[in-house]
């Protein structure tokens, strides 16, 4: 039976695609860290395909991740993945898709982004403000524009500040990571978006998932090919009018667990 790869060393996956549940999104690592749809409402819930995904219109729609867990760590290889379209840059040149705590030296959160700023940020961008090698992939955004796509990041703990030790993958193939511009100071604290200025996302994102340990080749092209929420079924049935939960459905399956 298939497995997501390393599903043992998943730290945090939030995924629309088990089933829309409200105002909150439910953390399917098992940890709790759930997010708390902000300024969005209920048709941010859309069908893409088979399966849900959350839309993002380019305004100040963002998912505060609760919690205070140091998702990005300069000793600790990391990988993230998920799945998105970007629907248009015309009011954002760089849409955060998430924000996550670290250690950087000056206490900014780790930036994963896409941006169409031809010659400074093009691409899928990564980085921080300071301790950490800010990289962009050079897509075009004709692109990042051309349908749900799968994406992953990641970092092999050998040196925050060292540009081969971070790789990029879109759909299971490896994209060249070059240096970016500098990048702004923020908070230091998760979230999917970011509802400030010039960096709100337009975009459908599906299944956010990291883990603890920096993913192989063929564990990024099984995961691309396994496709949007695999191993993760309904957990919750919300009645946001009322603001209880009214029965537990499915629990959360992780196969092989």
């Amino acid at each position: 039976m298939d497995a997501l790869p390393r599903y043992r060393n998943i730290i945090g996956r939030w995924c629309p695609s088990a089933g829309a549940t409200g105002f909150r999104l439910i953390d399917r690592s098992g940890r709790g860290n759930h997010g708390t749809l902000t300024n969005m409402t209920a048709s941010a819930w859309i069908a893409v395909g088979r399966q849900r995904a959350l839309d993002f219109s380019g305004g100040n729609e963002i998912i505060p991740i609760s919690g205070s867990y140091t998702y990005v760590q300069a000793s600790v290889p990391f990988s993230v993945s998920f799945f998105a379209n970007v629907k248009s840059f015309s009011n954002a040149t760089y849409q955060k898709v998430c924000l996550l705590k670290s250690d950087d030296a000056s206490n900014n959160a780790y930036e994963i982004g896409f941006s169409n700023a031809v010659g400074q940020y093009d691409g899928v961008l990564v980085g921080t403000a300071n301790s950490y090698a800010r990289l962009r992939t050079q897509t075009s955004a004709s692109v990042l524009q051309s349908g749900m796509a799968h994406y992953c990041v990641t970092y092999n703990g050998l040196g925050s500040s060292t540009a081969t030790n971070f790789r990029a993958f879109r759909n299971g193939v490896e994209l060249t990571l070059t240096s970016a511009g500098a990048f702004s100071a923020t908070t230091n604290t998760s979230s999917i978006s970011l509802n400030a200025g010039n960096n709100v996302l337009n975009s459908q994102l599906d299944d956010l998932t990291i883990w603890n340990v920096c993913l192989t080749d063929s564990e990024i092209q099984k995961i691309y090919q396994l496709g949007r929420g695999f191993g993760v079924y309904s957990q919750f049935d919300y009645d946001e009018t009322r603001s209880t939960v009214n029965r537990l459905r499915r629990v959360l399956l992780t196969t092989g667990a």
